[in-house]
């Protein structure tokens, strides 16, 4: 009997809405910024990613000027760069460069690099564990 005297009929009071109100939109406003921040990183991460592919396509294209003999299979490459042979191959989920008989590595977590030749251009398509492809292009000095 007593809680039915001091019950409201009409739901909220104006204090009650204000604090509601502003947990709804506290909460909004911390589920927005963490979303940001998920997608941010996400983005750093792809630029950071894509300048490592392109710098290795770099390097290629620059051994590419003093290279006379090289092979370009679907998933591996390998020339004659002055007196070392190199080999790019994917091992363990890692693109490794082999010089002569050392393996280096260059970029973790990728599933796998395909290397294909067209006109005067060395296409190199790396696929990462997502599967997110990203290709890059070094031109082929051919003499």
């Amino acid at each position: 009997m007593m809680k039915e005297k001091y019950a409201k009929k009409s739901g909220f009071s104006y204090l009650e809405l204000i604090c509601s109100l502003f947990l709804f939109f506290s909460t909004l406003i911390f589920v927005q910024q963490l979303l940001f921040n998920v997608k941010k990183v996400e983005y750093l991460n792809k630029s950071n990613n894509t300048l490592i592919y392109e710098t290795v396509a770099l390097r290629i294209e620059s051994h590419f000027k003093e290279v006379n003999t090289y092979n370009i299979e679907e998933h591996k490459l390998s020339y004659q760069y002055r007196d070392c042979l190199y080999n790019y191959l994917i091992l363990n989920n890692t693109l490794y460069v082999r010089i002569n008989s050392i393996y280096y590595p260059l970029i973790n977590n990728i599933k796998e690099v395909i290397f294909q030749k067209g006109n005067h251009f060395l296409y190199i398509t790396f696929i990462d564990l997502a599967e997110n492809h990203f290709t890059v292009r070094a031109i082929i000095y051919e003499k």
